[in-house]
């Protein structure tokens, strides 16, 4: 036995639906974002579709501008170092004799020897 219907008055009224038998009025055509419609219109260049990763390489690749104050710090500091690195050089050479740091060359060996 079936529920009672709500729209009991609606059965009668009722239009039966007719289906459309048949293809699509659309059948066989291309879609509207087909490639072909790209092509045809040399106007506008084609919008390339990059991947994640090349789009970060070019962000990476656009790097900002550092600020000048950040810049002027950076550069004391860099002079700071190379100070630093030439005073423990002087210490190194006064100590041992020689630059154990840097590669050996005919000026800068151990003491006692016989550079080649």
């Amino acid at each position: 036995m079936l529920p009672p219907s709500s729209d009991s008055d609606s059965d009668e009224e009722e239009v039966p639906r007719q289906k459309k038998v048949g293809q699509s009025a659309t059948a066989g055509m291309m879609p509207p974002n087909s490639s072909s419609e790209e092509s045809e219109s040399d106007d506008e260049p084609a919008q390339v579709q990059l991947t994640r990763r090349e789009r970060e390489q070019l962000e990476a690749q656009k790097a900002a501008e550092p600020d000048p104050e950040q810049m002027r710090k950076d550069m004391e500091k860099l002079a700071l170092i190379r100070a630093k690195r030439e005073a423990d050089a002087a210490k190194r050479i006064a100590k041992d004799g020689w630059d154990r740091m840097k590669p050996m060359s005919e000026s800068n060996h151990p003491p006692g020897m016989q550079w080649p």
